[in-house]
């Protein structure tokens, strides 16, 4: 499958409070997809609570790749799993074998190792707090799915139970960019 076969099910908005970002949009957008870039103020590992299945599979497609662009504000256990992520990249490790450890159940685990298996990369913006809120969801046919809006990369800022949050999201298909180019 392809996001283009997400698009009838999307929204253009979403309110926290009455949708499921989640499940309506994360999950059938890693589901489709080959790479997710996100910008968000805050990061915690334990979003991924939320979507680890999906990041999974997502994550055993060879092509995948996760990148996210996050201000300074980091904790110091993420910090860590991030930090041990970079230094064990490299090493010949077999993707399922890794997550298959019991231990992976923690998060920053969860993280680190995806960061190991060169599917993440996190990038910390220096200086200023970057405070931005964007994403957007790519397949192999470059069908976009972008979304914008108050929520963080965090549990509370995607969970149902979590903040108050609004996305405003929007897509296109490739044939939109082709005749631009």
């Amino acid at each position: 499958m392809a996001l283009s076969d997400v698009f009838k099910s999307l929204k253009t908005n979403y309110n926290s409070r009455l949708d499921d970002i989640i499940g309506d949009l994360y999950k059938p957008c890693f589901k489709n997809s080959k790479t997710y870039y996100r910008g968000s103020a805050y990061f915690r590992t334990s979003v991924v609570e939320l979507y680890r299945n999906e990041v999974l599979d997502f994550c055993r497609n060879n092509d995948s790749k996760i990148a996210i662009l996050t201000s300074t504000d980091v904790v110091l256990d993420d910090v860590k799993a991030i930090r041990d992520g970079y230094l064990q990249r490299g090493f010949e490790n077999n993707l399922d074998q890794l997550f298959d450890e019991a231990e992976l159940a923690d998060s920053a685990k969860f993280v680190a190792t995806l960061i190991a298996m060169n599917k993440l990369d996190i990038y910390i913006v220096n200086g200023s707090l970057y405070h931005d809120k964007v994403g957007f969801f790519e397949d192999s046919e470059s069908n976009i799915v972008s979304f914008t809006g108050s929520g963080n990369e965090t549990k509370p800022g995607l969970g149902i139970d979590g903040n108050y949050e609004r996305y405003v999201v929007s897509w296109n298909s490739s044939p939109c960019f082709d005749s631009y180019g």
